[in-house]
């Protein structure tokens, strides 16, 4: 290769990074315009990472600094304690559709009002319950 086509191929190559590094720069900025409302309203909000009570010291991605699938959105699922185990989407998802089918199937079928709010909140407290004892994640040890 001569020295020519050398100077060439390094022009075509350093042309190539200017165009992904200007590119990269342009998405940069459309994301920032795109995201400096939602960054307001978090700034707002209390409780979150960087908003006026944030958790110091603490991942903004709300995995609490071990990685893992923090979510994105308003709606954040953080650290757990103990008693629930981390879930996936789908998982969260069946408890919450069973826990509705429940209480649809307590407020059709009981006639006396006293009943259905009693089996009501009985279906509510016991579901953490339910969920400490079908929790699948033993990895973790128990102290």
């Amino acid at each position: 290769m001569t020295s020519k086509a050398r100077a060439l191929a390094r022009a075509a190559r350093e042309a190539e990074a200017e165009r992904l590094r200007l590119e990269a720069e342009r998405r940069a900025r459309r994301r920032a315009i795109l995201t400096a409302p939602y960054r307001a309203v978090r700034a707002i909000v209390p409780g979150r990472a960087g908003g006026p009570t944030g958790s110091a010291g603490r991942s903004s991605r709300g995995t609490g600094g071990r990685g893992g699938s923090g979510g994105r959105g308003l709606f954040r699922r953080g650290r757990t304690g103990r008693v629930s185990a981390r879930r996936d989407r789908a998982q969260l998802a069946t408890i919450a559709t069973g826990l509705i089918v429940l209480l649809l199937v307590v407020w059709v079928t009981l006639d006396s009002l006293a009943l259905r709010i009693g089996a009501t909140i009985l279906a509510l407290l016991l579901t953490p319950v339910l969920l400490a004892l079908t929790r699948t994640d033993y990895s973790r040890s128990v102290r």
